[in-house]
């Protein structure tokens, strides 16, 4: 009987001492080799939410019109007389000023005189070449000598003429930079009044490239004046650039206000809105900031890739660039207003488990 409790106790101390010896195996393998990898916890991200650009978007600009020119003299001398002020209204070749007028006058009376003494020898010639008195030779050289005296006369009054400053079209003169007394010099350009016509106002808008396709002359824009200079003002599209400035991927659209009668001035600040070809206002855009397209190439109309919230997880989309604002950019693409964009997404990439985290204003 002894022999089997000795039996007995033999067993359980190997148990023991078999536990022990497992225990401390595991022990040692989780100290000197790392543990199995588990699953990688989701990344928290931060988010934006795209915004709407909406229809009717308005581009900055200022009234002008077609015909707005600095008037100069086409002579040289000393200004004598000035006939208008600003604000005169004027109509095509009205004088605005005249120059010195003395030696040109007398130069066109001496003309004068030549010309009257070759027609009266051109006439003697003749009635003489008629009665066969007067050679071909007499008679040619007698033309000859009235046409010159013509020509003469002609010279001498267009130069009488450049003297003159007149309007080159109606309209209103709105800057007046001359003074009696002033001498002026043909080669210097110098102005002397600036005269603008009574046309349509116009504003000019540089449209990203995007937007083009949606545009055709003849449609339809609203001009808002900047400030409290009225109400809005229905215009319509009279240009489209055939080209693209490549540097800031835009071309200029060009507007005309239909009607005349408002309170407008020219060159006053306004905000242009366009519509589209159908009729309807330009398709929606988004807007977001330029966080949320971390290493992408920001040049208008160029694709890039946004990283948004799906189901938990990291998802791509693909837009396109429409306009640079500065610390935002306008694209289009597949979104929605209930997108959640994520901001430098430099540390995730697509497939990733994410958590929701801090919403950006």
């Amino acid at each position: 009987m002894f022999r089997c409790l000795s039996a007995g106790w033999a067993l359980l101390v190997s148990l023991s001492l078999i536990g022990l010896l497992t225990t401390g195996c595991a022990q040692v393998s989780a100290g000197g080799t790392p543990a199995p990898a588990s699953k990688k916890q989701p990344t928290s991200v931060r988010y934006v939410r795209p915004a709407a650009v909406t229809p009717g978007h308005s581009y900055p600009s200022n009234l002008y019109v077609e015909r707005d020119v600095i008037v100069t003299a086409r002579s040289s001398g000393i200004i004598e007389k000035v006939l208008v002020d600003r604000g005169s209204r004027v109509k095509t070749g009205d004088p605005l000023a005249v120059l010195e007028t003395d030696l040109a006058s007398r130069e066109l009376e001496k003309k004068d005189q030549a010309l009257e003494l070759a027609e009266a020898e051109f006439d003697r010639i003749r009635s003489l070449h008629e009665q066969k008195i007067a050679s071909d030779r007499d008679f040619l050289i007698a033309r000859i000598e009235r046409d010159q005296a013509v020509t003469d006369v002609e010279l001498a009054r267009a130069v009488l003429e450049r003297c003159h400053v007149r309007a080159p079209f109606d309209g209103v003169v709105v800057e007046r930079r001359t003074v009696l007394g002033q001498r002026v010099v043909e080669d210097d350009s110098t102005p002397l009044f600036r005269v603008v016509a009574g046309d349509p106002l116009r504003a000019r808008v540089d449209v990203p490239e995007g937007r083009l396709h949606d545009l055709k002359p003849g449609g339809k824009a609203r001009v808002d004046p900047v400030g409290n200079d009225g109400p809005p003002q229905n215009a319509r599209i009279v240009f489209i650039s055939p080209a693209v400035d490549a540097a800031s991927g835009t071309a200029p659209v060009v507007v005309e206000l239909a009607n005349r009668n408002h309170p407008l001035r020219l060159g006053a600040s306004v905000r242009v809105r366009l519509e589209n070809s159908s009729g309807g206002t330009e398709r929606l855009l988004y807007r977001l900031p330029r966080e949320a397209f971390p290493g992408e190439a920001l040049n208008p109309n160029t694709e890039v890739t946004l990283l948004v919230i799906d189901k938990g997880q990291v998802s791509s989309r693909r837009v396109k660039v429409v306009e640079d604002r500065g610390g935002d950019l306008v694209v289009n693409g597949p979104l929605t207003l209930s997108d959640r964009v994520i901001l430098d997404g430099a540390g995730v990439e697509e497939g990733d488990a994410v958590l929701a985290g801090e919403e950006a204003p």
